[in-house]
């Protein structure tokens, strides 16, 4: 097992190597912090290459491309085709109604449905009332990273391969976007773009260029049974890493409301979710108020504001702002009346969000020193947010 660590090792540092040479480190969406915004990024290139009268000025050979990467099995009549993203198909019931991540309609009102996950959960019966829109002429598909399944929650009674058919970034739009270098060669500003999403998908993917790929691939192959034994263990690693550094948060914040200093206005803290689900957390209601919460998440690195860690005011009732000045808000989301992402230093120079899906930062954590030193630093940035806060907390503004 540690021979084939090792040689994968050198593989992506040969990758790594080839990505600086070619100039590949600098890409926009990252700079931009768009790198996992499912509507403002994803959504939204993906729905403007699709779209036959879209800005590319390329008609509908883009779409025609991914029909056929997708083997889409019924005729859409592409010249009068038009594309949506968050089309609302009504309010939300149990069985129909909602915003569809990507629409794509033709005159003949024939449709494809796309649900679009990168870090979302699922919502319940969200694919079953797609399904139900437009039911006669709608073909549903869910994208999503590596082409998983969806929740039982999601899909309802719905059968994969027969009601909805799985696609993935991995997979389907990766081979899709290299079709459209190759359509947009003589278009050098289109063509970069689209280069600029494709090394951005396979950043979030994990996809190795062809002759890395092949190579992992023969040493896979080679070491069977290392490679089982590596990917059993992979998955258990990180939630060990992820829940020990939940557990000794929670420990430090127990201490904290156990000697009266902070958080006593508070109901005895409470883990929420499984710590590899997407809104993992932990959550306090106030005493005299259960319906407002104090809230630390995500856990997992995956959900609200793009898996980054942060703290906030979370009001059931009343979703009225409350603004403080210099604080880094986040306000997408009505229900959380203030946020304020969590950071750590990972060197005198360097102030980084911290984020549970990042393998930089779990890799860092798994040091008991390091891990000590981000919890207190977590500890001091709560210890202010609260004291900021408990105004508001307790009714006041």
């Amino acid at each position: 097992m540690k021979i084939l660590l090792e040689k994968v090792g050198t593989v992506l540092k040969q990758q790594e190597a080839s990505r600086i040479a070619k100039g590949e480190t600098f890409n926009i969406f990252s700079i931009l912090k768009m790198e996992r915004a499912e509507v403002n990024t994803h959504s939204a290139f993906l729905a403007e290459l699709l779209n036959p009268k879209g800005s590319h000025l390329m008609g509908g050979v883009f779409l025609e491309a991914f029909l056929s990467v997708i083997n889409h099995p019924t005729a859409i009549d592409i010249p009068t085709a038009k594309v949506f993203v968050e089309y609302y198909i009504g309010m939300v019931k149990e069985t129909t109604g909602g915003r569809i991540d990507i629409l794509i309609k033709d005159g003949k009102g024939t449709c494809i449905t796309i649900e679009n996950k990168i870090d979302a959960g699922d919502q319940n019966n969200q694919l079953v009332r797609y399904k139900n829109y437009n039911t006669e002429k709608n073909t549903v598909y869910y994208l999503n990273i590596d082409g998983k399944d969806p929740s039982n929650s999601s899909k309802g009674g719905l059968e994969t391969g027969n009601d909805f058919s799985i696609i993935s970034y991995r997979d389907e739009i990766i081979a899709w976007l290299q079709q459209c270098l190759y359509i947009s060669a003589e278009q050098p500003l289109l063509r970069e773009s689209i280069k600029q999403y494709l090394l951005l998908i396979k950043k979030i993917t994990n996809t190795l260029d062809n002759t890395q790929e092949k190579e992992v691939t023969n040493l896979i192959i080679n070491h069977l049974e290392e490679a089982e034994q590596i990917t059993v263990k992979y998955n258990k690693v990180l939630e060990e890493i992820r829940e020990n550094f939940r557990t000794k948060l929670n420990t430090y914040l127990k201490n904290l409301q156990e000697t009266g200093e902070l958080l006593e206005e508070f109901e005895p803290i409470e883990k929420h979710k499984n710590v590899n689900d997407s809104y993992s957390g932990i959550w306090i209601p106030l005493k005299e108020n259960p319906k407002k919460m104090f809230g630390i998440s995500s856990f997992s690195g995956k959900g609200h504001v793009n898996g980054n860690f942060f703290i906030g005011l979370y009001d059931q009732l009343n979703k009225e702002k409350y603004p403080v000045e210099n604080y880094n808000t986040i306000t997408t989301n009505p229900d959380w009346v203030h946020h304020q992402l969590l950071t750590y230093t990972f060197n005198e120079d360097s102030e980084y969000i911290i984020n549970l899906g990042d393998k930089k930062f779990i890799k860092y954590i798994a040091e008991d020193a390091n891990l000590e030193s981000v919890l207190k630093e977590v500890e001091s940035q709560v210890k202010i947010f609260i004291k900021e806060h408990i105004k508001y907390l307790n009714g006041s503004k």
